[in-house]
This record gives C-alpha cells, structure tokens and sequence, in this order.
C-alpha cells in the first residue's frame, strides 16, 4: 500500500509545535525528504513504510521549515 505525504513551508512556527531536524530522522526518511522536495507536486505517494516514519513529526526543518501532512487518500 502506499500513502500521500505533503511538504508544505511554514514561515512562522508556533513556540507549542514539537520540530523534529533533519539528523533526526530515521534513515530512510532522511533519504526520502530530499527527493520529496524535488517533486514538482506538492502531494507525493510514497510506501506506506516511509509514510508512517513521517507520521510522528509535524514540522521538519531541513533547508526551511516544512509542515509535514500524512495522508492515505490522495488530499
């Protein structure tokens, strides 16, 4: 199976909301970011393994503070 996740930038995080960096992410998560990024899209399918590694942290900061959506339906 596979699930939906979306990056979306966030330009002001709320001083409550939990950021989880970059090195702190499991590997294959740490892998997929990047080629998240490069997708044209702002939704992407990926398996439900990664999904679920993405599914515990709200906003991951990377190059930029992205706001992490996981869904099993396309949005």
């Amino acid at each position: 199976m596979t699930t939906w996740i979306s990056l979306s930038p966030v330009e002001r995080v709320p001083r409550d909301t939990h950021v989880t960096h970059y090195d702190q992410l499991a590997d294959q998560a740490k892998n997929r970011l990047p080629r998240l990024l490069e997708e044209d899209e702002t939704v992407s399918r990926t398996p439900d393994s990664v999904g679920a590694m993405f599914e515990t942290h709200e906003i991951v900061k990377y190059t930029d503070y992205y706001r992490i959506t996981v869904t099993e339906e396309r949005p």
